[in-house]
């Protein structure tokens, strides 16, 4: 039985995108023996201070970060479809960066503005510039399956995956980590033993976090819910409604929005123990106990 606390970087609740708030959270870690709670939503820290006392008052550590959208030049304002000239054809890839201290939040958040003012298209964006600017006091992972080290790993781009991990190496030290989850498998098969091997031959520590957009598994109703409210899937021109009576939520969702392009349905995006990811990753062959006590090594780091 493995007795680690587990960091958990992705409690994202920003508009449509999570159905959970940090209370929620807070109660949800008790429940759980969790005793960290990081809050990472994509290009904003605007939860931060509820997060923070939130945790204060559930006596859990609060960690504050945010969820990046990282591109190679942020004044770069080319389309995706006219990419196709060099290695980066992506607009942007996720990168999570978590403050250690009060310099650090200042760092992030002069970071998060240039992305705001100066990298904005689609998304705003943060280059590898300002990440040399102002890295004093962050510490950066590579993200879910839309980091710059999956993602390329994933479209076969070993080397730019290769490229991209040593220049962040080379900034950020030992405040640099690969962040494999889970639930990689059912969206990339064998991506996270590519991130390991990767990971192992350049020195750099490995962590695990979960992609969480609600606090309970049985919040996934509300959360598919909103996602298609939020997505605007094309729905079943014709539905049969007494066929629906004896369906499920989950299972009327199915059926209405039958061609909806994303969905959490099959990956489970809920705050969740050690031990129970542990086991998900075993069944996958993978038996790395240092990538949950580099966790605590993170939270260790946060002042």
């Amino acid at each position: 039985m493995i007795d680690y606390a587990e960091l958990h970087m992705h409690t994202e609740y920003s508009l449509m995108d999570g159905t959970s708030d940090s209370e929620e959270y807070c109660l949800r870690a008790h429940e759980l023996g969790i005793e960290t709670l990081a809050i990472t939503d994509h290009s904003t820290c605007a939860g931060h201070r509820n997060h923070l006392k939130t945790c204060m008052k559930h006596d859990i550590k609060a960690i504050l970060g945010c969820e990046i959208h990282f591109t190679e030049d942020r004044f770069d304002k080319r389309s995706k479809a006219k990419r196709q000239d060099g290695e980066e054809t992506e607009l942007y890839y996720h990168m999570i960066v978590l403050a250690k201290n009060d310099n650090g939040l200042k760092n992030l958040y002069a970071m998060e503005r240039a992305a705001w003012i100066e990298g904005y298209y689609s998304k705003p964006r943060v280059d590898f510039e300002l990440l040399e600017q102002f890295h004093e006091d962050l510490i950066i992972t590579t993200a879910c399956v839309s980091g710059p080290i999956a993602r390329n790993i994933i479209n076969e781009k070993e080397d730019v995956a290769l490229k991209w991990l040593n220049k962040l190496k080379d900034v950020f030290h030992d405040d640099l980590y690969v962040e494999l989850q889970d639930h990689n498998e059912g969206i990339a098969p064998g991506v996270n033993k590519k991130l390991i091997s990767m990971a192992d031959d350049n020195g750099v520590k490995i962590i695990t976090t979960r992609d969480c957009h609600h606090a309970d598994p049985k919040k996934l109703w509300l959360q598919e819910a909103m996602l298609i409210l939020n997505t605007s899937p094309k729905a079943n021109p014709s539905p049969d409604r007494s066929k629906m009576e004896t369906m499920e939520f989950l299972e009327k969702l199915e059926y209405l929005y039958p061609e909806r392009k994303m969905t959490f349905e099959h990956a489970e995006v809920h705050l969740a123990e050690a031990e129970y990811t542990n086991q998900k990753f075993l069944a996958q062959g993978i038996d790395r106990p240092d990538m949950f006590t580099n966790t605590i090594e993170i939270a260790d780091k946060i002042g």
